[in-house]
């Protein structure tokens, strides 16, 4: 009897410790981004712009065109001035988005992230926002400040 007590204690006790790392973790993520959100947009342009220039983050290609963008946020214009395509595993932005449909009216594409997921921006704001497939239509995506912001959450780099 004692064994099977033992058993179901020690079981619990290796749960707890895997729900409290798995809490600590998600804390973690969280403090990060809070700092990643404080960045004010000229820090945030010059760090996404460092980050831009290793080719073990981001494969970037420049830009060859000098046609003119379609209404687009400052930070976006900027990024597809300087590249045609920028891309860190399954997240990229693009000139080739900005021809394909987006997922949610009132909204432009300008590139995609792991399945399913949409980058999208609105003439109106700066922000650069995030649909996921499985969101309910009427359902606002989520909002990154801007694409400098984006890009250093992307990166995965510690601010």
């Amino acid at each position: 009897m004692w064994i099977a007590v033992a058993i179901v204690a020690a079981l619990l006790g290796g749960l707890g410790l895997l729900l409290w790392q798995g809490a600590r973790e998600r804390r973690e993520t969280k403090r990060e981004l809070d700092r990643i959100k404080a960045l004010s947009p000229p820090e945030a342009r010059a760090m996404a712009l460092q980050l831009l220039g290793d080719p073990e983050l981001f494969q970037c290609k420049a830009a060859s065109a000098t046609d003119p963008l379609p209404t687009l946020p400052q930070s976006v214009t900027e990024l597809l001035t300087r590249y045609d395509e920028i891309v860190h595993g399954e997240f990229w932005i693009g000139h080739s988005a900005l021809v394909q449909p987006a997922r949610k009216a009132g909204y432009r594409k300008i590139g995609e992230d792991f399945e399913f997921t949409e980058l999208l921006v609105r003439p109106d704001s700066e922000a650069v926002y995030v649909s996921y497939g499985e969101q309910p239509p009427d359902e606002a995506p989520e909002a990154v400040a801007t694409a400098w912001h984006l890009i250093i959450q992307v990166s995965g780099v510690r601010v």
